[in-house]
């Protein structure tokens, strides 16, 4: 694709990785492959489990597709990493609410 465009949560492409989906990925060459939703900061309910898009594995993590890499830098330990996507499954999208936390489900 190359270039990038903006449009509604509910318009993004199903197989791009986006805020508040899920998300299974392989860090560096580890033989285990991590899933996690991807979330706002706002919205983090296990600090330890759950990647923000405020942290650099989340941020790295951001529009990328199936089978895509990126390199990304641990701020923490300063070490550089990779992370791979190996699948992208249900997303939620935000409903126009007053508070953060509340998602409804994304129809196909």
């Amino acid at each position: 694709n190359g270039g990038g465009s903006l449009c509604s949560p509910r318009a993004l492409p199903t197989e791009v990785v986006s805020v508040n989906c899920r998300v299974l990925y392989r860090l560096d060459d580890e033989p285990g492959i991590q899933g996690h939703f991807l979330v706002h900061p706002l919205d983090l309910t296990d600090q330890a489990d759950e990647p923000s898009v405020a942290r650099p594995l989340g941020t790295a993590l951001l529009g990328l597709h199936l089978g895509d890499r990126m390199p990304f830098c641990d701020n923490c330990l300063g070490i550089q990493h990779v992370v791979t996507v190996e699948g992208i499954g249900c997303r939620f999208v935000d409903e126009p609410v007053s508070m953060r936390g509340v998602l409804a489900p994304l129809e196909a």
